[in-house]
Parts: structure tokens; C-alpha cells; sequence
């Protein structure tokens, strides 16, 4: 009887079975969207369409994309889209490029982050899968102007590298990292988006060199 109840305890007692590893969450990657587009068709349907309602904050409004006159290797087009919110410089600038080594260089020479500030770290934003670097930095008060801190990512697509910059007259990091972490996400789903519904598969701002 003894025996018995001892292993009728052991029997309740034994542990539950291991719980499945959690799915990863899904990456969000226009990589192979923009390389079955044409790079021209791209530059236009950027410039022509620009940025929508839905793809900003609700805090956040685009107005039309300019056309950047500055030029490097295989660039096709500098289009850059300026945004008005909580912040006295917003914009994300697409650098269209007609192959993939170019803006693969153009990637690997360029910053984030604007010359003009001192970088001050770099931060890491998450559910976006393709190539990615983000930096802050500050640039130091002069008579003429107030000190301003910048957030800004750099990401590449297939031959689309862009920039999402975040800039702000106080040292509020926690939204400015937010902000180009959503603006960054919202562009890469976009990105996916245009090169699916608008296209059959087939500047005066100059790079941040380090």
C-alpha cells in the first residue's frame, strides 16, 4: 500500500511537458519588393505619390516630395519627402540608385547621422529585416541658434537607400528613438506595398560620409 501511494505521487507530480519556443516575430523587409521594380518606375511613383496619411503618425503630416539635385554614382534619384510634427526637422529621403553595388557603397560610406552633429550613441529599432543603422547626436547651441538633438536610421533596400531623420530642441530620447523607429517601420511596409500595387515587376542633400 505504501508503495503504491508513492508512486501515485510521483505519477501527479511529474513536471508538464516543455512549452514550444515562441514564434519570432516577422521582420519587416521591402528588399525584394523594390528589386523587382525598375529603378526609374520606382523614382517616379515616389515622387509623384509621395507620403500618405496612413503611413506617418497621427501627430505627424507630409508635404509633397522635392526632387534633390544632388548626384553620385548610379543614382537615378534623391527624393525627399519633408514632414511637419514634434520636431523642428523632419523628413525621410529616398536615394534611388539603378544597381545594387552603388547604393550598396553609398550604404556602407554614409552615416545616419547628419556632419553637423556630434554623435552622442547609436540605438537599434526592432521588426525591421533589412540592413539598418541608427545614431543620435546634438548640436551644440550658437548665437544664432538653439541646441538640437538628432535621431537618425539609415536603411537599405535592394537599390534603395533611405534616411528617416528626428530632430528635437530638448534631449527627449525616448521620443525621438520612437518616432524614426515608427517612421522607419511605416516606411519599410510601404515600400512593400508600392513596389506590389503600382508596379509590373520587370539634392541638395549629400551623403553623410564617415
Amino acid at each position: 500500500m505504501a508503495v503504491a501511494v508513492v508512486l501515485i505521487v510521483i505519477f501527479l507530480s511529474k513536471p508538464p511537458p516543455p512549452r514550444p519556443p515562441a514564434p519570432k516575430p516577422r521582420l519587416l523587409s521591402a528588399t525584394r519588393s523594390v528589386a523587382a521594380v525598375r529603378s526609374d518606375r520606382l523614382a517616379l511613383t515616389l515622387l509623384q505619390h509621395g507620403i500618405g496619411t496612413t503611413e506617418i503618425p497621427n501627430d505627424v503630416s507630409a508635404s509633397s516630395p522635392q526632387l534633390q539635385t544632388y548626384r553620385a554614382p548610379g543614382l537615378v534619384a534623391s527624393v525627399n519627402n519633408g514632414l511637419t510634427g514634434p520636431g523642428p526637422d523632419l523628413y525621410i529621403l529616398y536615394e534611388v540608385f539603378d544597381n545594387t553595388p552603388d547604393a550598396s557603397h553609398y550604404d556602407s560610406v554614409s552615416n545616419a547621422l547628419a556632419g553637423s552633429y556630434r554623435a552622442t550613441g547609436t540605438f537599434r529599432i526592432s521588426g525591421v529585416g533589412d540592413p539598418t543603422k541608427c545614431e543620435s547626436g546634438q548640436a551644440a547651441a550658437t548665437s544664432t541658434q538653439q541646441a538640437e538633438w538628432d535621431w537618425s536610421c539609415l536603411t537599405r533596400s535592394s537599390t534603395v537607400v533611405s534616411f528617416i531623420v528626428v530632430t528635437s530642441f530638448s534631449d527627449t530620447p525616448a521620443t525621438g528613438v520612437d518616432l524614426a523607429a515608427t517612421l522607419d517601420s511605416r516606411r519599410d511596409q510601404t515600400s512593400r506595398e508600392r513596389s506590389g500595387s503600382h508596379f509590373t515587376p520587370a539634392g541638395t542633400c549629400a551623403p553623410r560620409y564617415a
